[in-house]
């Protein structure tokens, strides 16, 4: 008797892909691939495949599982703001702004070191840079 392997059907990563991206137009891209890692590991499909066809990381694939498993089912949905670090800007952003109005800089490396030399902190340019962005000065 001849017997046929038998064949564990796959989803390609691409395919995958495109579902994520379809739910994009209608949903945040964290919450589409939220839902569709929570609907593959709902299906059975292992933790390090989900992470591979969704891109998201083995640690919050777990944390979501974990959510599930004890009923928080409205920490999936809600997307917070990712607060990070404060602007080292945060106190001297007039007083920096002002000097640069009444200065002759020209480059970010110039305004980076005038902070450093006047207020004795060191930002980097990509910092001055989002302050010029932010207050409009960069044009």
């Amino acid at each position: 008797m001849n017997q046929r392997p038998m064949m564990t059907r796959q989803v390609p990563e691409q395919n995958s892909l495109k579902k994520i991206a379809f739910l994009e137009l209608f949903i945040p891209s964290i919450l589409a691939r939220r839902i569709t890692s929570v609907l593959l590991l709902l299906a059975g499909v292992p933790h390090d495949r989900v992470a591979e066809w969704t891109g998201s990381c083995d640690r919050s694939i777990r944390q979501w599982m974990k959510q599930i498993s004890s009923g928080d089912i409205d920490k999936l949905l809600t997307v917070s703001t990712g607060a990070g670090r404060k602007s080292k800007f945060v106190n001297i952003e007039e007083q920096v702004l002002a000097d640069i109005e009444s200065g002759n800089y020209h480059t970010l490396q110039q305004i980076a070191d005038m902070v450093k030399e006047k207020y004795n902190i060191e930002v980097s340019l990509m910092a001055v840079s989002r302050l010029l962005k932010k207050t409009g000065s960069g044009n």
